[in-house]
């Protein structure tokens, strides 16, 4: 059987994601986070307006899907770390909920706040195939070579103070269309 999660990433954080290339995340998850898992990105509301230019919307939605690849576990740690796969960013933001409510069923079922404490959550197909049928269009695959992606890669050095840092992705412009 398909396994389908959502899985969160927050402007500032503790862990160590790199948006569609890696995903760093407690052992808790362990047991849902399983290599061949199609995964679809979600972002609370923003909470910083710094990181409002980096982001889809303000609004809690979901931005891009991939799949889980390769699991590590973390060095001297009990965390993990996930390879993305495929992962497709979004041309525009999908809301996570609609005028029947929220696209993720089990949220609209719960009393008090789904999303808050519950970064990892398994989605039916029908649920991950209704938020992908909502997205406008998918860009190009940034892990595919063929694809015409300014992007800087960055390596961790684990020396000195650990600090959070973003990037930007640059999607070539296309005219005449």
């Amino acid at each position: 059987m398909d396994k389908y999660l959502v899985i969160t990433e927050n402007d500032e954080s503790q862990w160590e994601d790199q948006t569609g290339i890696k995903y760093h995340y407690p052992a808790k998850y362990k047991s849902k986070i399983q290599p061949g898992v199609s995964v679809i990105y979600y972002k609370g509301r923003l909470q910083n307006p710094i990181y409002s230019s980096k982001r889809l919307s303000n609004e809690p939605h979901y931005f891009g899907t991939g799949f889980i690849g390769n699991i590590k576990q973390q060095e001297g740690s009990t965390n993990f770390f996930a390879d993305i796969l495929n992962f497709k960013l979004f041309n525009e933001a999908v809301s996570f909920k609609n005028n029947d409510g929220y696209l993720e069923k089990k949220a609209n079922e719960f009393r008090g706040n789904y999303f808050r404490g519950n970064g990892v959550r398994e989605i039916t197909k029908d649920e991950f195939d209704n938020i992908i049928s909502k997205a406008d269009a998918l860009d190009q695959s940034l892990n595919d070579p063929s694809a015409d992606y300014n992007i800087t890669h960055t390596s961790n050095i684990c020396e000195g103070k650990k600090i959070t840092f973003y990037s930007t992705k640059y999607k070539p412009i296309v005219t005449g269309k």
